[in-house]
């Protein structure tokens, strides 16, 4: 895969912004340019799945599969960025389109996708397997909700829905084969 530079990752994003979102790089809010960043990653990830899952195939090897009802991953951009070795073209590039990479980065919802430690630990669990370069999947509900968002109203604790879907969605890829409803 070809290494990512300021220039070619501005193009990425201009790209996604234009066919994803219909606008210009001016034209761009905040959270398209975030949602135009994630899928230029996703993008990455997915050659790089597609290479993973040719190679298992063909040396034969095991792979991994968890299944775990919650997964705590934490925000992905900036993490996926570094992990891909394209964090400074993409904080250059983000600069350059007239945003504040900061801002970009920090506006990313954390999915709360679980309850807590079991969640986090599932989470540690696939970031250990990547890290020894173990091939594997790890399966969830895909809830519409996360677990909350808090809010103190007169020294109460109000529970308000966490609909962290509105921005962390650029990180799914739409599998309408594989969705099973549970009830």
């Amino acid at each position: 895969m070809e290494k990512m530079t300021k220039d070619s990752m501005k193009q990425a994003i201009v790209d996604k912004l234009r066919v994803n979102f219909g606008c210009t790089e001016e034209e761009a809010t905040e959270a398209n340019m975030m949602k135009a960043c994630a899928m230029v990653l996703r993008d990455r990830m997915s050659a790089h799945a597609v290479e993973t899952r040719a190679k298992v195939r063909k040396k034969q090897l095991r792979q991994v599969h968890y299944m775990s009802l919650e997964f705590l991953m934490g925000r992905s951009l900036m993490k996926n960025a570094y992990n891909l070795g394209v964090i400074e073209p993409m904080r250059a590039a983000i600069e350059e389109l007239g945003f504040k990479p900061a801002h970009i980065f920090d506006m990313e919802p954390d999915a709360g996708l679980g309850n807590g430690g079991l969640g986090r630990l599932a989470a540690c669990y696939l970031d250990s397997l990547s890290t020894l370069e173990i091939p594997a999947y790890g399966y969830s509900i895909c809830y519409e909700l996360g677990i909350f968002k808090q809010k103190i109203v007169d020294g109460q604790q109000l529970e308000l829905p966490d609909n962290w879907k509105d921005q962390g969605d650029a990180w799914l890829i739409p599998r309408p084969d594989e969705v099973e409803e549970v009830h």
